[in-house]
């Protein structure tokens, strides 16, 4: 048997997709009977679903109706799907411009995860891997949120100067860059993607080093569009932009 909290929001949750089933608003009775309940059941539950906006009693017909709480959870949905939708669309965009490796790392805990990559367009290309985790280091997604975190992050506490000063120059250049020792060697930069209090998330290109790259010249292009991939994340994650 469930518990009883439990059994009363499976209950109030039926009285809802009742509803949301039916072609439009119903008397108690019709409602009870939709929800496979008792009446004395379904007044309880309605009362409390009408006082947090969840319900909404038609007084002329004497029936219920879905409540403006309903939409406020809908819209909100709408929103954070949107923020991701557009955000994958911005590295998209990013990658199909570069035609190289694109990823967004995120932190969790004193580790770095990629929530998402899209895998460069090039026939030789670097890819991890989504959900490939490894500890906060010294690569570029680790160097940016180091740099850009309020909060010091793993050993940032005990940072050598030469680390500190690494980290405020890439507070100062706005991105990271590190290259892989392996053969063949990577290239990465990486900028941060600013939420509303904190930065715990980096925008990284990765791209194959060749023998005539000028790489100067590369990592000059490509962290100004990284930069602006994170910036335009950036004001998605913050509210204040939209897909353009």
């Amino acid at each position: 048997m469930l518990p009883r909290m439990t059994r009363s929001v499976n209950r109030a949750l039926d009285l809802l997709e009742a509803l949301r089933d039916a072609p439009g608003p119903l008397s108690l009775t019709e409602l009870a009977a939709a929800a496979g309940m008792d009446k004395a059941t379904a007044t309880r539950l309605a009362r409390d679903l009408l006082d947090r906006g969840y319900l909404e009693y038609v007084r002329e017909s004497r029936q219920y109706a879905l409540g403006a709480a309903i939409l406020d959870l809908a819209d909100r949905l709408w929103a954070r799907n949107s923020v991701m939708q557009n955000t994958l669309r911005y590295l998209e965009d990013l990658r199909d411009k570069t035609l190289q490796t694109v990823a967004l790392w995120v932190r969790a805990g004193e580790s770095i995860v990629i929530s998402i990559e899209l895998p460069s367009l090039q026939p030789i290309k670097f890819s991890q891997g989504v959900g490939m985790s490894k500890p906060i280091d010294s690569d570029a997604p680790s160097m940016v949120i180091r740099a850009f975190a309020r909060k010091p992050v793993g050993g940032d506490q005990i940072i050598s100067a030469d680390g500190r000063r690494e980290l405020e120059k890439v507070c100062d250049d706005g991105y990271a860059y590190s290259t892989t020792g392996s053969s063949p060697r990577a290239a990465s930069v990486a900028a941060p993607v600013r939420g509303p209090s904190s930065v715990d998330t980096a925008v990284c290109l990765t791209w194959i080093l060749g023998a005539e790259d000028a790489e100067p010249l590369a990592r000059r292009r490509y962290s100004s569009q990284v930069i602006g991939c994170a910036q335009r994340i950036s004001r998605l994650r913050q509210g204040e932009g939209r897909w353009q």
